[in-house]
């Protein structure tokens, strides 16, 4: 096996030493296959480590941001792309990838010891348009709310457009361009024919766009909600045992269990999570911190929402409700050690929504990738709600999980 590896080795050296370090003299920006989000998997089948690397331009020069399977984002010291192959430097680890059908294979070389695998699938994070829309208009004179009904077959964006006293019209020329929309609607009646053109940019849940009215200067700004329909909330701890979860890493100590009511983890150990595993769901919990505590919650078992003591700090990357090295949270509203935070966490296709302690410290943010720590680098699947415990003593209750109604659980 050594000597295949040590092939590939030297045949991806010599792709990446070919790729210019200056992105000036590339020949179309905009058709290098390599560049974008893809998700790892480094080392064997017994020991693989789920990663995530982003491959990017940056002021005309290759860029990369690189998560390994532990902590944030690291520091890349090197970088260069061709079209079809790709290599970073951290430290003294050296990461060569080619792309072959679609997908990354390469490996990873640090000083003298052997390569060790690497393998990786693009990040696909696609815009969802179906469902039914409320929107708000700010005229100058007053508010009005209209209703979007949106479908998207194939490559075409069909829907109604419901409100004030006209009747149900048809959405016309709509276009999803990326995650920009735009679409107009043609008022016909005896008293009146008019066209309104709106364009907005889709942010999960949320559209936020402009109406503009013909012969009417200026624009007016136009904010749009997805309504969701969602399932009977489902008890993730039933308060008595443990019966319902498994940890992890496999062999790892266990320090977890249950008392009156609450999931104790006496000090540091395994990580805990659920048998069932979800997609898009509203996660309700409790947490309560002891002094210098540190803990996570890692949705679907690869994004981590951070549990730490820190009341009374300022908001950081890795701080309560932070997700851990992608989003800082706007405001830190953890309680003293010691004292219930309550977590309403709202975790849609990759847009996420955190409430603690009934403030709102991430608002709508889209999730690029795993986080370090994560179960594994499969973002296409459901997962579950893992518990950090490896870090020290924690308490958790009041665990309650509710599905998306067209994102039914499995396993549970």
């Amino acid at each position: 096996m050594v000597k295949p590896r040590r092939l590939v080795t030297t045949v991806l050296a010599g792709i990446a030493m070919h790729a210019s370090v200056t992105w000036a003299d590339a020949p179309d920006k905009t058709a290098v296959p390599m560049l974008g989000g893809w998700d790892l998997t480094i080392g064997d089948r017994d020991r693989a480590r789920p990663s995530w690397v982003k491959l990017f331009i940056r002021d005309r020069k290759p860029a990369a941001e690189f998560i390994g399977s532990g902590g944030g984002k690291q520091k890349i010291d090197e970088v260069r792309i061709s079209d079809r192959a790709a290599y970073w430097k951290i430290g003294d680890r050296v990461y060569r990838a080619q792309l072959v059908d679609g997908k990354l294979t390469g490996n990873v070389t640090r000083n003298d010891e052997s390569p060790v695998p690497l393998s990786g699938e693009r990040v696909v994070r696609t815009v969802q348009l179906d469902g039914t829309w409320t929107m708000v208009v700010q005229l100058p004179d007053r508010q009005i709310e209209r209703t979007l009904h949106l479908k998207r077959i194939e490559d075409r964006t069909t829907g109604t457009y419901i409100g004030g006293r006209f009747p149900e019209y048809p959405v016309s020329d709509a276009v999803l361009d990326g995650d920009q929309l735009t679409f107009t609607v043609n008022i016909k009646e005896p008293d009146i024919s008019i066209t309104y053109h709106y364009a907005f940019s889709v942010q999960g849940d949320r559209m936020i766009g402009t109406l503009q009215l013909p012969g009417v200067p200026g624009r007016f700004e136009a904010i749009a909600r997805r309504e969701r329909t969602w399932s009977e909330p489902i008890r993730l701890f039933n308060g008595k045992d443990l019966t319902d979860w498994s940890y992890q890493p496999s062999g790892a100590e266990n320090h977890w269990h249950a008392a009156e009511g609450i999931m104790v983890n006496r000090k540091g150990g395994a990580n805990i999570f659920t048998n069932g595993t979800f997609t898009d769901f509203k996660l309700e919990l409790e947490v309560r911190v002891p002094e210098g505590g540190n803990s996570g919650m890692y949705l679907r078992g690869r994004y981590e929402v951070q549990v730490a003591d820190d009341h009374g700090k300022a908001p950081s990357p890795g701080g309560m409700g932070a997700v851990y090295g992608r989003v800082i949270p706007i405001a830190n509203a953890s309680k003293p050690a010691g004292e219930w935070n309550l977590f309403e966490i709202t975790f849609v296709n990759y847009w996420l929504t955190v409430v603690l302690n009934d403030r709102t410290i991430v608002d709508n943010q889209l999730i690029e990738g795993i986080t370090g720590g994560a179960l594994d680098s499969r973002e296409r699947l459901p997962g579950p709600i893992l518990l950090q415990g490896d870090h020290g003593p924690i308490e958790y209750r009041n665990l309650w999980l509710t599905p998306l109604a067209e994102e039914q659980p499995t396993g549970s």
